[in-house]
């Protein structure tokens, strides 16, 4: 084997002698400050000596000049550069390129080898200073992005603690602050209605996450989540119902978005605390446990026992709504046909904030009032069917100026009631007319002679229609 590797290693050497070109292979390098790797590349090379040696015991195959610097060129059959030969060409700094030779056949032809050694066969760059600055240049980047990732981190965790110690500061404060000591239930009346009211204001975990009390932002959930169904095709569950509340600004700036691993470190500070999200699934859990919501689907739907008796009063309120509207239209029409000087002024909206006398509500309150929204509604009706002629006599003014147009109206009708009354007695005077001239015909028929009479009779039964051919 010894033998044969030394042969190869002659036969290379002589391969130089014959062709000085040499296939370089690729390496890594530096462009503009930039890594790049580096193509391999054909050279012309010089043969400086067979052998070298130094004081540092490097001594290569061949040492040839190519590109202008000294080359060493090691061939490798059996024994290749081992990690120790490397730091010395790396001290000597002295390029150095190994060409592997235990591929080709050990009886290859001269022109084999030749070809190997000079272009096919594997090689490798055992040192290059451009590789080295290379490597130095590519270990200070790394050292550079680790150190900076290691700022970024140290950054993020601090930031991130700071994130944790913050929420759960602000978390104890708005338990010892609480929000909201005067507020008004949002539509109240229907829950009351409906029978949900006691189902609101509750106490849950987390629920201090929020700019309104219990009751406001429950109320909310009940009835523009699960009656109103704003969330629309969405799923009735947590998450949505805080982006509503969110849109609703209903959840303090320190508790938004707050993030699940957030929310259990928080929680690891103060066990009372639980994000917006989790009081609302809290707040589910509870409604569901009480029977108000029914699961559907991945979220919850209201109870049948309470959506049906809601939905019914919605229904009525939404009719309701639409005569108020009518009336408004009509006390409009009214007034426009006042004219201006009775009317001074008098528009929709100040009629809608003037005082209704029975109920010292305004009318626009009192409209919204199931006791009084019928009977002013029935009175505006009968004030436009007054105008427009055809109803009756209007007492009062619905809190409208139409005193003057009530004794227009009471005149008009009074003028009609005498024309009518001309026109009765017209009629019964020519009543009487007619039956006295009845009268008088038959009284002078009786004062007639005998004979006159019987000539008279046919007359008569033609009058009656007896007569004249015409069968009875």
């Amino acid at each position: 084997m010894a033998l044969v590797e030394t042969v190869l290693h002659l036969l290379a050497k002589e391969a130089f002698r014959s062709n000085p070109k040499l296939i370089l292979p690729e390496r890594l390098g530096l462009d503009n400050k930039r890594l790049v790797m580096k193509p391999s590349l054909e050279v012309e090379t010089e043969f400086l000596r067979l052998k070298y040696n130094d004081s540092k015991t490097i001594i290569p195959d061949l040492y040839v000049r190519a590109l202008g610097y000294n080359l060493f060129v090691e061939v490798a059959v059996t024994h290749f550069a081992d990690s120790a030969k490397i730091q010395r060409l790396r001290e000597h700094k002295i390029p150095a390129v190994e060409i592997d030779l235990s591929k080709p056949p050990r009886d290859s032809l001269r022109v084999a080898i030749n070809e190997a050694v000079l272009k096919t066969a594997t090689r490798r760059w055992l040192y290059h200073p451009g590789i080295e600055a290379a490597r130095a240049k590519q270990d200070a980047d790394e050292l550079k992005w680790q150190q900076e990732r290691g700022r970024r981190e140290a950054a993020a965790t601090a930031k991130y603690r700071s994130w944790v110690e913050q929420t759960a500061a602000a978390y104890r404060q708005a338990l010892a602050n609480p929000v909201g000591r005067d507020f008004v239930v949002p539509r109240e009346v229907e829950l009351q209605a409906i029978g949900l009211a006691k189902f609101v204001g509750r106490d849950v975990p987390g629920f201090a996450c929020f700019s309104e009390p219990p009751a406001v932002w429950q109320a909310i959930i009940l009835a523009e989540v699960f009656h109103d169904r704003c969330l629309g095709n969405a799923q009735c569950k947590a998450v949505p119902i805080v982006n509503h509340l969110e849109k609703r600004r209903l959840i303090q700036k320190a508790f938004l978005r707050v993030s699940g691993e957030v929310a259990d470190d928080v929680t690891a500070i103060d066990a009372r605390f639980a994000p917006a999200w989790k009081a609302v699934d809290n707040y589910l859990k509870y409604l569901l446990g009480e029977g108000v919501l029914i699961p559907q689907g991945f979220g919850f739907i209201l109870a049948p026992a309470f959506a049906k008796p809601w939905n019914e009063r919605t229904l009525a309120a939404n009719q309701r709504t639409t005569l108020i509207q009518e009336t408004v239209q009509r006390v409009g029409w009214i007034l426009g046909e006042l004219p201006e000087d009775e009317r001074a002024g008098t528009t929709v909206e100040q009629w809608l904030q003037s005082i209704h006398q029975e109920s010292g509500l305004t009318y626009d309150r009192a409209l919204r009032s199931e006791v009084e929204a019928p009977k002013i509604i029935g009175e505006i009706e009968t004030i436009v069917q007054m105008l427009e002629g055809n109803g009756p006599l209007f007492y009062g003014s619905a809190g409208l100026p139409i005193g003057n147009a009530i004794s227009r109206r009471k005149a008009k009708m009074e003028e009609q009631a005498e024309v009518r009354r001309q026109r009765q007695l017209l009629e019964a005077s020519r009543l009487r007319h007619s039956r006295r001239s009845v009268l008088d015909g038959n009284l002078l028929f009786r004062n007639l002679p005998y004979f006159m009479k019987i000539e008279r009779r046919p007359t008569r039964r033609c009058l009656r229609g007896h007569a004249c051919g015409r069968a009875e």
